[in-house]
């Protein structure tokens, strides 16, 4: 996986340069696709051992505030939150919204589920130990992701989706 890294660049780079000139000519929609390959660079970047250096997030004392998978995670919210921004409503484009909302929805459920992972470790971790981690800052940079892709998806008429993003709220 790591020769990914350098296709992984370039991806990124292309995409940029060809939303640079979809926005130069306000092409909503495929402003809004392009956001959402860029997206996935992130998710892939999140997600995948490849030859790019890992971001971190450090608070003011030094400490880790946020994990590189995490930090990529939010990178691809951020850019499906912009092709909302950018497509405005709905009503402009009724399937590249949706889509749009879909993906949001899902990276949103799974940064939430992440966070709670670092946090809290896996199912192996003691339930007191558990509890000795949660503050009412951290509880809710995992509930926050995890209730807006309920509302994405209740809103997208996705029950099941709904249904499976609040299992994971539980």
């Amino acid at each position: 996986l790591k020769a990914t890294g350098p296709f992984l660049l370039s991806a990124k780079f292309w995409f940029s340069e060809s939303l640079r000139h979809f926005e130069a000519s306000n092409d909503l929609r495929n402003i809004a696709l392009l956001r959402c390959n860029l997206c996935q660079c992130c998710k892939i970047r999140a997600n995948t051992s490849v030859a790019l250096p890992k971001l971190n997030d450090k608070s003011s004392d030094g400490s880790s505030v946020a994990t590189h998978a995490e930090i990529c995670l939010q990178q691809a919210a951020d850019h499906l939150q912009r092709a909302h921004e950018r497509l405005g409503d709905r009503d402009a484009d009724a399937m590249t919204w949706d889509m749009v909302s879909t993906e949001l929805a899902a990276t949103l459920l799974v940064l939430g589920v992440r966070r709670r992972q670092t946090l809290l470790g896996r199912a192996a971790t003691p339930v007191v130990m558990q509890a000795l981690r949660l503050n009412p800052g951290s509880e809710r940079r995992i509930i926050e992701p995890m209730e807006q892709s309920i509302q994405i998806y209740e809103a997208l008429g996705n029950g099941h989706q709904a249904a499976a993003a609040n299992y994971q709220l539980a």
